[in-house]
């Protein structure tokens, strides 16, 4: 009798022993669970904000590529205009010297004027003033100076 009273008691024991580890279990596995979906919270904003600093971070170096894009694009607009005064500075010179050319050869095809009473083809006389008032101002000047048509004698030339 003592035996099965012992028994018993020994029974329930580990009955109460049993049942207060089952809770403990079952505390902890909840316990777990929470800790894991705070762990998961977590991750998930570290997540988030690192995605955020990615995107800020390519946001910031596509501006920044932008930029330097129309740097570079100014920079070759400025090279641009600087050939382009150049080359139109070299028209200039290249039409001025055309001009003195073709008034050196209107010059060359006049016949030869000796007598008193010469007189001048009054196209050639036009197109030798307007060569020379176009070269004048092309240099920044008026007009150019009157032309003094004379011959090797000092004869005055007039117009047909």
């Amino acid at each position: 009798m003592l035996l099965t009273s012992l028994r018993s008691c020994y029974n329930v024991l580990i009955t109460v022993y049993q049942v207060d580890l089952e809770k403990k279990l079952d505390t902890a596995i909840r316990e777990k669970g929470k800790y894991r979906q705070h762990l998961e919270k977590a991750l998930e904003k570290i997540a988030a904000t690192h995605q955020k600093e990615q995107s800020a971070v390519k946001a910031h170096l596509l501006k920044e590529k932008r930029e330097l894009e129309h740097m570079r694009l100014r920079y070759m607009a400025a090279d641009e205009k600087k050939v382009i005064s150049s080359e139109q500075r070299e028209l200039e010179d290249l039409k001025n010297e055309l001009s003195q050319l073709v008034l050196f050869l209107l010059f060359l095809h006049l016949p030869p004027v000796k007598a008193k009473d010469a007189v001048f083809n009054p196209d050639v006389i036009s197109v030798l003033l307007s060569v020379c008032n176009r070269n004048a101002w092309n240099a920044g000047q008026r007009a150019c100076k009157p032309l003094r048509l004379t011959t090797s004698d000092g004869h005055k030339l007039t117009e047909k």
